[in-house]
C-alpha cells in the first residue's frame, strides 16, 4: 500500500480548523503544574498488523482509566523521529497509543532515544513474535506527563484529540531504531503553532 509522503506535507489535505493542531513544542516553564494520576495502561496482547495509508498499525487491546473516563486501546504505531519536542529536544522515536471512548480520542505519546546498552526488543514486533513481546516494555514505568487539546497528526487532522505526552523518554536499541526506520521512514509531521492553548504538566506520585 502507498503510504503518506511526509516529504510533501505542504500538499496534504489542509485542516479545516488550525486552532488546535498537533504536534507542538512542550515546556514545563510555559505549562501549568498540577497533581497527576499515574498513567497505567492495562495491556492485552497484539492482535494483528494492519497496513493503512498512514503506515502500519498494531491493532491491540487494553484499557486506561484516567480523568474519570475508561478508555479502550485501539492501536499503536511508531514515528521515526519524534513529532513532539520537550524542552526544545527532539527524540529518535515517538510511539502513539490510540484510545477511544465513544467518539472521543485519547493519544498517549511515548518518546524514546537509542541507548547502546538497551536490551529492548521492539524489533520482535516487526518479526511477528508477539508471544515473546511485552507491550508494557514500550511504556515508561513511571513518568510525569503533559496534557493538551490537539489533533491527529495525519489528514483529516481531527481536532477532538486529547494528548498525554510522557515527560520521561524510554530507551531503545539500535536494532529497534533500524526496524522502525524501515517501516516508518521520516514519518513525522512538522511542528504546529500553540495558539492560545493551555498546556498542563501533571506531576505523579
Amino acid at each position: 500500500m502507498k503510504h503518506l509522503d511526509y516529504q510533501r506535507q505542504d500538499q496534504w489535505q489542509k485542516p479545516t480548523n488550525i486552532l488546535c493542531q498537533s504536534p507542538i513544542s512542550l515546556k514545563k516553564s510555559s505549562s501549568t503544574n498540577m497533581k497527576g494520576q499515574l498513567v497505567l495502561i492495562n495491556f492485552h496482547q497484539v492482535i494483528m498488523i494492519k497496513d493503512q495509508i498512514v503506515g502500519q498499525q498494531f491493532m491491540s487491546q487494553g484499557d486506561l482509566d484516567i480523568f474519570g473516563i475508561k478508555w479502550q486501546l485501539e492501536r499503536f504505531h511508531f514515528h521515526e523521529h519524534s513529532e513532539h519536542r520537550i524542552e526544545n529536544n527532539y527524540y529518535d522515536i515517538e510511539v502513539h497509543f490510540v484510545f477511544k471512548n465513544n467518539t472521543s480520542i485519547l493519544v498517549v505519546a511515548v518518546l524514546g532515544n537509542v541507548n547502546k546498552y538497551s536490551q529492548s526488543k521492539f524489533v520482535e514486533l516487526f518479526e511477528n513474535n508477539y508471544a515473546q513481546f511485552e507491550l508494557a516494555s514500550i511504556f515508561p514505568k513511571k513518568s510525569n506527563y503533559y496534557s493538551y487539546q490537539g489533533s491527529l497528526t495525519t489528514p483529516p487532522f481531527d481536532q477532538s484529540v486529547r494528548w498525554l505526552v510522557m515527560a520521561d523518554p524510554i530507551e531503545i536499541s539500535f536494532a529497534d531504531l533500524l526496524a522502525i526506520k524501515e517501516s516508518y521512514p521520516n514519518n513525522y509531521r512538522q511542528e504546529q503553532p500553540l495558539k492560545k492553548r493551555k498546556i498542563n504538566y501533571h506531576i505523579t506520585p
